[in-house]
């Protein structure tokens, strides 16, 4: 794709911040819900279930919930998010926060067990499916806050997006601690798993009000890119060597911060016998931690280069996160005094994740033109998490060659590696025009419209 010099002018405008704010609750809507089933519904889970349920088919069945993220991924970024190179970014946010709010809604208020029996079970994947594709198809959410964005600002405005999935889970664990607290067990199963729903819910519906007064970019309102835009474009030549590096980097982003923010928590209370209130402040320390650096190291990108500061991130990963992940074991296994081992943990957190928050985002979305882009990028992220969602498996395998603890290093070590690799593939892109469209298919304009699409 040609660079251009970017079309700005003096400011910001309230329809660029109402950009990035719809941009921001779309994302973390997406992370709210892939971390809802593992945070609420292993308690919920026993309105839906006969009494007499053994415990191994419970576990199984929280893994099967926590399983249709992982599907209903691909499903949102290969059947949905295209669609906002066709009929618009501002029409796809819409459609998909209003489906989100109403199938969230839905699933409070199923009869249980005792009143439909294993219908209601099905009914509760089903929901979660769809709950899931609509809430990850937010490949158009990214894209619109890009390109109402400044060129200067958008390393800035990547790291606040690149946040977003951090706040998801501060949000997510402060409600679900703070309803654990207040509201004793059997309520909680009966009713009180409802609240985490309507919160995402009403997150939805916020996000539905501000991407509503968003105004359309020009080329899908004066245009008709449904012919155009597809995904078996992805694969031709012109875009094929894009789509396989945005692949193989969020393949290693993705398990990277499954292998730390997912695996971590677990493995030193359940394998290390840490305790869960301890584990559970060094989650919430690192991932404020990841919060602050992750903006800084967005807005730092813009100054040396999204490419240059992914790169470094990864070898960064490889150099210093998983030296850090290792002593971090070590000392836990070794009855270190746990204010160590939480140090250990947040700055692991902050070396493994911060290298990719705020640019991995920002790099596909500056490496694809307009007219593709909302297709490029929700493939990318839908199809890049498949891989890493499987990792509890892969630890697994790898235990019959090291020591369970020390599995996740490899994965780590794989994360940083792809990283790396994926920067050897393409171009700086800093300097992109946010709005050029490739020539074969140019349209006269690319400016965003003065008045809303209706």
């Amino acid at each position: 794709m040609a660079e251009s010099a970017p079309r700005e002018s003096s400011g910001v405008s309230g329809d660029q911040l109402r950009a990035l704010l719809g941009g921001w609750l779309t994302l973390l809507l997406g992370a709210y819900e892939a971390f809802l089933p593992l945070i609420v519904l292993p308690v919920a889970l026993a309105y839906f279930e006969p009494p007499t349920l053994p415990a191994v088919v419970r576990v199984t069945l929280v893994n099967l919930v926590f399983a249709l993220s992982v599907v209903a991924s691909p499903v949102g970024g290969l059947l949905i998010g295209p669609l906002g190179d066709r009929v618009g970014r501002r029409r796809v946010l819409v459609i998909t926060n209003v489906a989100y709010a109403v199938s969230a809604v839905i699933i409070t208020i199923l009869p249980g067990f005792k009143t439909w029996g294993y219908a209601s079970i099905a009914l509760l994947l089903f929901l979660r499916l769809a709950t899931g594709a609509f809430a990850t198809a937010g490949g158009g959410g990214v894209v619109v806050a890009f390109e109402r964005s400044r060129q200067h600002l958008r390393g800035l405005i990547g790291g606040i997006l690149g946040v977003s999935g951090t706040t998801a889970i501060i949000l997510l664990s402060g409600l679900t601690a703070w309803i654990t607290a207040v509201v004793p067990l059997p309520a909680y199963v009966a009713w009180a798993w409802h609240i985490p729903f309507y919160v995402g819910s009403a997150l939805a519906l916020v996000d539905l009000w501000v991407v509503s007064r968003i105004r359309e970019v020009e080329y899908f309102t004066s245009h008709r890119p449904a012919r155009r835009a597809t995904l078996r474009q992805l694969v031709t030549p012109r875009y094929r060597r894009a789509f396989i590096q945005g692949l193989i980097l969020y393949t290693g982003y993705f398990l990277t911060v499954d292998a730390v923010v997912g695996f971590m928590p677990s493995l030193l209370e359940t394998f290390l016998h840490e305790p869960p209130s301890g584990v559970s402040t060094m989650v919430l320390l690192g991932n404020v931690a990841i919060l602050v650096f992750g903006i800084a190291m967005g807005a730092i990108s813009q100054r040396i280069g999204r490419r240059l500061a992914l790169a470094l991130g990864g070898a960064w990963i490889l150099v210093v996160a998983i030296p850090l992940y290792y002593f971090l074991i070590r000392a836990a296994a070794g009855h270190a005094p746990f204010a160590t081992v939480a140090a250990l943990g947040v700055a692991t957190s902050v070396f493994a994740v911060v290298p990719f928050s705020g640019m991995v985002i920002t790099y596909l979305a500056e490496r694809f033109p307009l007219n593709i882009r909302a297709t490029a990028v929700s493939a990318i992220g839908g199809l890049g998490i498949v891989v890493p969602g499987f990792y509890t498996f892969y630890l697994l395998g790898l235990s019959h060659l090291l020591p369970y603890q020390y599995t996740v290093l490899v994965l780590v070590g794989i994360g940083g590696a792809l990283t790396l690799g994926a920067m050897a593939l393409g171009p700086e892109t800093r300097h992109v025009d946010i709005l050029a469209v490739e020539e074969a298919e140019a349209a006269p304009s690319a400016a965003v419209t003065e008045e809303p699409v209706s």
